[in-house]
């Protein structure tokens, strides 16, 4: 198996980034971000995906997350990936509303082509931490929920819709 997808031991808590290829401010857009959302929702119920924190960005995705026993999370993150780079894509493409369409399509065929693939949606692997402690657990929720207020889109976290720190959030999350 591909380094970028190695899997971990069972039971921990992972601080995750995950980061469009280029930096693209994909997110911008509230039917790229809900494809992000949605397919978070599946991997929950489907494939033992816990997440404890999130928050989409722009650009990238912030997770503290971990798998039910039994699971891999490199394998339901390399899945995740799949999926959602063929669903944003499909969704770029056919969205008479999408006044970027050719220069993202464009970029994400760039990407893809350095990588030997026809588009590269999300770029290769990411950053995976292993939170051992409850205190490093905290710092990193903190940081999640942070992070749109520190980039300037909000003025409080709970202000930012794509995010655990959001009361109208729909993700179910996990019992710390």
């Amino acid at each position: 198996m591909s380094e970028r997808y190695k899997s971990w031991p069972d039971g921990r808590a992972y601080f995750l980034t995950l980061t469009i290829a280029g930096w693209i401010d994909l997110f911008t857009r509230r039917a790229c971000a809900e494809v992000v959302v949605r397919n978070l929702a599946v991997c929950i119920e489907e494939k033992g995906l816990r997440i404890w924190s999130w928050v989409l960005m722009p650009s990238h995705l912030h997770l503290l997350a971990g798998v039910d026993t039994g699971q891999r999370l490199g394998y339901v993150m390399r899945d995740f990936k799949s999926f959602t780079a063929k669903a944003l894509l499909a969704e770029i493409a056919e969205n008479p509303q999408e006044s970027r369409r050719e220069w993202l399509l464009h970029l994400f065929r760039y990407y893809g082509k350095a990588a030997g693939q026809t588009h590269q949606v999300w770029q290769p692997g990411g950053h995976f931490f292993v939170l051992d402690s409850e205190a490093k657990a905290l710092r990193a929720r903190n940081y999640i929920h942070q992070n749109p207020v520190v980039a300037g889109l909000v003025y409080a976290a709970e202000h930012y819709p794509y995010s655990s720190a959001c009361p109208e959030q729909r993700l179910p999350l996990a019992v710390w």
